[in-house]
C-alpha cells in the first residue's frame, strides 16, 4: 500500500513541476501598528476581509521584532550567511538567511532535501491560464489584485488556515499573508507561510516550507500516529471532533514553539523585514545575490515547448568580478547543453504522426535549487523535467558546486585528504542510510541494485551538494530502486569524516 502511494505521489509531483514556473525569493516589510488580524471563520479557509480601506487600518498587522506571530529568541541576523535575490520584472529585491534557507524556484527541486525551503513564484498575470490549481488562475488573481488595491484580504486561495489571514503593507503596496497546515486530507500535514502581492503587472507568490518531519518531530504533542483514517502516518491530532491546528497557531503566536518552528518563524521575519518594492535595485546588500533567467521557447512544427529557469549572480560582497563570471558561465553551460539535448532529440523524431490524437506536448522544464551557506561556497542542483510521450516523464537532478573564494569548481575527492578511500566511506555510509529509507517508506530493498547503483564507483557520486553540515549525495530514478521510490537523498555529517577532510577545502569553514 505504501509503494503504492510513493508511485501516486511521485507522479503527482512530477505533474506539478510541470504546471509550475517558479522564481523564490523573500521581502522588507514595513507595517503598521495593530492590536488584531484579519477575522476568520472557524474553518480552515473561512474569512471576513475589511469592507473599507478605514477597517483595513485597523487589521494590517505589525511583525513582532523576533518573529512573526512567535516569541522566537534567536535573530536571524546572527546567521553567518545571507543572500539577497531580485526580479527586475516584477520591481523587487529581498534579502534571505542562507544559512538557515534554501532557495529553490520549484517545490519539487531541494539542493539538500530537508532544509527550510524559500519559494517565490513570479509570474505576469496576463499569463496566468484559467485553470491554474489552488485559485491562482487569471480571474482570481484579477480579482485579488484589485482587492489588495484597495486595503482588503481579498480571495480565497489555497487551503489558508482561517485565523492566520492577514493584511500586511510593503511600503506603498498591500500584501496578504496566510498560512497553510494541510490540504486536501485529514491525514495531510504541511508547514507553509505565504506572502502574496501584485506588482508591475506580476504576481509575487512567496512561500517559506518548514521540513513537515522535523516539525512533527520537534513538537509531537500536536500529532498522532494509528488512527482509523490515517493509519500509522503522524497526523494532526483529533480533539472533540476537530484537529489540533487551532492549539498549535495560538503556540505559534505564543512563542511557545521548539527550536526547529523558530527558525522557521525568524527566517520569515527576516524575509519579511528585507523586500526593497518599486526601489532603485540595491545590488551590495547580501554577500551574493543573484536572479533567475528565464529561457522560454516553443516550436509548434515540432510539438515542443520549453521553459528553462537557472540562476545568474550579479554580485557578492567578498566576490571577484572574475569569479561570478565563471560562475555565471559554467551554469549558463549546464543548462544549454541539457535543453540542446532535448532539441536534438526533438528534432531527430521528425514530424508528429497526424494519426498520434493523444494531444500532448514534447516539454522541457529546467529549474533550480541553490544553498548558499557562508561567504565561499555555490551549491547548485539544476533539475530537468521531461515527457515526450509514454506512461510518465524523466525527471534527472545535476549538480554544481562552486568556490567562489577560489574561484574554481569542486569535485568530489577535493573535499577528502588524498590517502583517505572516500569511495568505499560514502558508499558504506550511503548503503545502509538507503536501507533504513526504503523500510521507513515501506519498501523492501534489493541487495544487488543498491550495489550496482551505491557501489565504490565514481560514476554513482556525480551528483552531490554541500549545506553547512551535510554532503548530500543524490541518487536518481531507477539508481538504487524502482522508480515508484522516486529518487534519494542521503546527508553524511561533515562530523562523520572531519579527520579526513582536505584542510584546504571549502569545508574547513563550516567545522567547529
Amino acid at each position: 500500500m505504501k509503494t503504492k502511494k510513493l508511485l501516486i505521489l511521485t507522479s503527482l509531483a512530477v505533474i506539478a513541476m510541470l504546471i509550475s514556473s517558479c522564481v523564490f525569493t523573500s521581502c522588507k516589510i514595513s507595517l503598521k501598528e495593530n492590536d488584531g488580524a484579519v477575522s476568520a471563520a472557524s474553518d480552515n479557509t473561512g474569512s471576513s476581509s475589511p469592507e473599507s480601506i478605514k477597517d483595513q487600518e485597523e487589521a494590517v498587522r505589525s511583525i513582532p521584532e523576533n518573529g512573526p506571530d512567535s516569541g522566537a529568541s534567536t535573530p536571524v541576523s546572527e546567521n553567518k550567511g545571507i543572500a539577497g535575490f531580485y526580479d527586475d520584472e516584477a520591481g523587487f529585491k529581498m534579502n534571505y538567511p542562507s544559512d538557515a534557507v534554501v532557495f529553490s524556484n520549484n517545490y519539487f527541486v531541494n539542493t539538500t532535501g530537508t532544509d527550510i525551503v524559500l519559494v517565490v513564484q513570479v509570474k505576469k498575470i496576463s499569463d496566468l491560464s484559467s485553470d491554474e490549481a489552488l485559485g491562482y488562475d487569471k480571474e482570481t488573481s484579477l480579482k485579488d489584485e484589485t482587492a489588495l488595491k484597495e486595503g482588503t484580504y481579498g480571495e480565497d486561495v489555497d487551503f489558508a488556515y482561517g485565523p492566520s489571514k492577514k493584511v500586511v503593507k510593503i511600503k506603498d503596496i498591500y500584501a496578504k499573508e496566510f498560512i497553510v497546515f494541510g490540504r486536501y486530507e485529514a491525514c495531510d500535514s504541511v508547514f507553509e507561510k505565504h506572502l502574496i502581492f501584485y506588482n508591475n503587472g506580476y504576481q509575487v507568490i512567496i512561500t517559506l516550507i518548514a521540513d513537515k518531519d522535523g516539525v512533527i518531530e520537534s513538537m509531537p504533542e500536536y500529532f498522532a500516529a494509528g488512527t482509523e483514517n490515517c493509519g500509522e502516518t503522524m497526523a494532526w491530532k483529533m480533539q472533540e471532533g476537530k484537529n489540533s491546528q487551532d492549539d498549535f497557531y495560538d503556540a505559534l503566536q505564543a512563542g511557545a514553539v521548539s527550536e526547529r518552528v523558530k527558525t522557521w518563524l525568524n527566517s520569515y521575519s527576516y524575509i519579511a523585514e528585507n523586500i526593497q518594492v518599486n526601489e532603485a535595485i540595491d545590488l551590495t546588500g547580501g554577500e551574493i545575490v543573484f536572479s533567475t533567467v528565464k529561457d522560454i521557447n516553443s516550436d509548434i512544427a515540432l510539438n515542443y515547448d520549453i521553459l528553462n529557469l537557472y540562476p545568474q549572480f550579479s554580485s557578492g560582497n567578498k566576490i571577484s568580478t572574475g569569479s561570478l563570471s565563471v560562475l555565471n558561465s559554467a551554469i549558463k553551460e549546464l543548462t544549454e547543453v541539457q535543453k540542446e539535448q532535448f532539441k536534438k532529440y526533438i528534432e531527430e523524431l521528425g514530424d508528429p504522426d497526424p494519426s498520434d490524437d493523444r494531444g500532448f506536448t514534447n516539454t522541457f522544464q529546467g529549474d533550480y535549487s541553490v544553498s548558499i551557506p557562508g561567504n565561499s561556497l555555490v551549491s547548485l542542483i539544476y533539475a530537468v523535467y521531461s515527457y515526450t510521450g509514454g506512461a510518465h516523464g524523466a525527471f534527472t537532478e545535476f549538480s554544481f558546486n562552486y568556490d567562489t573564494a577560489a574561484g574554481k569548481e569542486i569535485m568530489l575527492p577535493d573535499l577528502f585528504k588524498p590517502e583517505f578511500d572516500y569511495l568505499k566511506f560514502i558508499s558504506d555510509f550511503s548503503i545502509n542510510d538507503l536501507k533504513s529509507q526504503m523500510l521507513e517508506m515501506g519498501g523492501s530493498y534489493d541487495e544487488k541494485w543498491l550495489e550496482n547503483g551505491a557501489g565504490p564507483d565514481a560514476n554513482n557520486y556525480k551528483t552531490f551538494t554541500l549545506s553547512k553540515d551535510y554532503l548530500v549525495i543524490k541518487f536518481a530514478q531507477y539508481q538504487v530502486a524502482p522508480y515508484a521510490f522516486g529518487t534519494f537523498n542521503v546527508k553524511i555529517p561533515y562530523t562523520d569524516f572531519r579527520g579526513d577532510i582536505n584542510p584546504e577545502s571549502v569545508l574547513t569553514a563550516y567545522l567547529d
